[in-house]
């Protein structure tokens, strides 16, 4: 199949999005806008806690520092460019509070909610979507990563996107979604190089769909759109390579391989942590039933999805071949991306 160029690509998604919106029964509609309701009141309550020792060092290391050393200094992975840009802005219109200084987070964290319910629903039946919406809206951890200053929500958000992207591009191949791709996946990585583990989730979840279709051609314009991609993050990232080496980014004290022994003992340690944060504030017993649940929804996938392979699978696969390259274990918030999906 030849790409279509057609200039409204992005409209024709925001339509045919609307036009299923509006034909889900009254009943789901008024859920959803029942559970809109409840994240923004759980995360505005969560905007008053004090600032983190992140969210500190976010704001006294890079936020307040002049625009050319927010875009160019990267001393320790803190500074996520891409949000330290959009705090610095929020400050400058909203005045100096830690209000503003979350706010891009709140919104990303905010529309990680219909984002959910939108990316779910390409895939399965709108009882799932309701379902995952559900537990996004009211995760503890989900809550309070929507309100920190840091880069989290945003790469989760951009995931979520993706996906959404994704699906379309399966089902109407053009220049302009690639495009739309390419922008979102660089401003995730330009956010948190961490977005390295969720555009590679996309990109083997597409390509194992297009093996199965059989649409080889498909191919090609995933390798072009990862190839923009890339050419739009080295862009992004100029400042810093110049200012302090690639090496700033690719072998700083956090992401340099460790050794297999010490990356299995943390691996374990860390795989445990992660259970704890996706299931705080929940009953063991429920938890129990959620992991169950994952189990159960990739076995019977292929029969209730409109897409052939499920994003958790092709989670696991990248996420195996990456730390297979680079054996470093990551901490639990480094996962947060994964849980609007698994739910």
């Amino acid at each position: 199949m030849q790409l279509k160029h057609r200039l409204p690509w992005t409209r024709d998604l925001a339509r045919a999005t609307y036009a299923k919106w509006r034909d889900e029964p009254i009943q789901h509609r008024l859920v959803l806008l029942f559970l809109a309701v409840v994240a923004l009141a759980a995360r505005i309550d969560a905007m008053r806690s004090i600032l983190r020792f992140d969210e500190r060092t976010t704001y006294y290391d890079f936020v307040k520092q002049p625009w050319s050393y927010a875009i160019s200094a990267y001393p320790i992975p803190n500074n996520h460019v891409f949000h330290t840009l959009l705090a610095k802005a929020s400050i400058a219109v909203l005045g100096d509070s830690i209000w503003a200084l979350r706010l891009p987070a709140l919104l990303a964290g905010l529309l990680i909610v219909p984002a959910t319910y939108v990316a779910v629903r390409m895939m399965y039946r709108s009882p799932a979507a309701i379902i995952a919406t559900a537990i996004v809206a009211t995760s503890r951890e989900m809550v309070r990563y929507s309100t920190d200053a840091r880069g989290y929500s945003i790469v989760t958000l951009a995931f979520l996107l993706l996906i959404i992207v994704g699906a379309r591009l399966q089902e109407e191949n053009a220049t302009e979604g690639w495009v739309v791709f390419a922008i979102i996946a660089a401003l995730g990585l330009w956010t948190i190089p961490l977005m390295l583990l969720p555009l590679g989730t996309v990109a083997v979840w597409l390509l194992a769909a297009n093996v199965y279709r059989r649409q080889w051609s498909r191919m090609r314009h995933l390798a072009l759109g990862l190839g923009l991609t890339g050419l739009l993050t080295l862009l992004l990232y100029l400042p810093i390579i110049a200012r302090e080496g690639l090496g700033a980014l690719t072998h700083n004290e956090f992401v340099v391989p460790s050794t297999w022994t010490t990356f299995f003992t943390e691996l374990s340690l860390k795989g445990v942590e992660t259970l704890d944060f996706w299931t705080v504030g929940v009953p063991h017993i429920l938890s129990v039933v959620l992991c169950l649940g994952v189990v159960v929804a990739m076995r019977w996938h292929a029969d209730v999805s409109r897409q052939p392979v499920d994003v958790p699978f092709a989670a696991f696969v990248w996420c195996s071949v990456f730390f297979l390259l680079n054996p470093r274990a990551p901490s639990a918030r480094m996962w947060l991306w994964l849980i609007p999906v698994v739910a």
